[in-house]
């Protein structure tokens, strides 16, 4: 019904399915103040959120009070589907890293989604706790699932524990939940993003300057994980949360092409750059996805 608040709305409609069920509300925003709260007593943490605010709370909070984290995403016609449990396998941040700028998270109404793929994703996510619960079956714990609506295509990514990250890690510097509004950024901004001209390439022309022996230094700005999944080969790994500490480790007078899963990290990471002195930097239109679409079609694309 218009305006009905909608976790009353899907309490209502589950109910309806099941009488027998039991269901909780909680009609507010999840938050560092009131997440710890909000998950007493809940042994499981199921993730149906739409921002990646919510996402790195879960991940954080479920890391910090060791427990598993059911992870679920969804854009377009792809999702990802995981088990994130600190205590035997990679967390969320291992595999994702840092959060982007709020300028760079995509728009829900700008991405979309095709209105199956909640319910593959959320089916998958359902069958995933059930196994916790009941102790059968092999979990998802290392390993990232691909899901292709379009092809009906399933990829299973092996993922491993990143040893630097910041909550899971072996020098954790997270030790309590954050200020994610903060960090994250709690809204979505449609604001052009303003650019030195020039500073795009795309695969094809990043393909013919490596065909042609330029003096390019390659800088892969992922995870060490996400490196695992797929890699432009001769490329340097500099992660970008590790960026701003390495900068007086890199030559200013080099010619560098940035590169991430789908350029949006490779453009803040160029910005910070370009305010630092480099002016020979340039970053890969749509990432190493869009490298493999162009010449890869082996290659993994997440």
């Amino acid at each position: 019904m218009e305006g009905e608040d909608k976790v009353e709305a899907a309490k209502q409609r589950l109910t309806d399915l099941n009488p027998g069920c039991q269901v909780e509300t909680f009609s507010t925003a999840l938050t560092a103040d009131n997440a710890h709260e909000i998950a007493e007593g809940y042994e499981i943490l199921v993730d149906g959120t739409d921002n990646l605010t919510t996402r790195y709370l879960i991940n954080d909070l479920c890391v910090l009070t060791d427990r598993p984290f059911v992870f679920g995403a969804i854009q377009q016609f792809e999702g990802q589907v995981a088990l994130f449990d600190a205590r035997v396998g990679p967390c969320y941040r291992c595999v994702f890293g840092a959060p982007p700028p709020a300028e760079h998270i995509p728009v829900p109404a700008d991405s979309g989604v095709i209105g199956v793929l909640p319910g593959m994703v959320g089916l998958l996510q359902a069958a995933e706790t059930l196994k916790i619960i009941l102790e059968i079956g092999e979990s998802l714990a290392g390993k990232l699932v691909l899901i292709n609506s379009l092809t009906a295509g399933f990829e299973h990514i092996e993922v491993e524990k990143d040893p630097s990250c910041p909550v899971c890690g072996e020098n954790p510097e997270i030790k309590s939940l954050l200020d994610y509004p903060q960090h994250c950024g709690a809204s979505h901004n449609n604001e052009p993003i303003d650019l030195p001209e020039g500073c795009e390439m795309t695969p094809s022309q990043l393909a013919e300057r490596l065909e042609q022996g330029d003096q390019i230094t390659l800088l892969d700005l992922r995870t060490l994980i996400e490196r695992d999944i797929s890699y432009i080969p001769d490329a340097e790994h500099l992660p970008y949360h590790r960026l701003r500490e390495k900068l007086d480790n890199l030559d200013r007078e080099a010619d560098y092409v940035l590169f991430c899963r789908a350029g949006k990290t490779s453009v803040w990471a160029l910005k910070q750059l370009h305010k630092a002195g480099f002016n020979k930097v340039r970053y890969l239109k749509g990432g190493i996805n869009a490298w493999a679409a162009a010449f890869d079609s082996n290659m993994p694309q997440y």
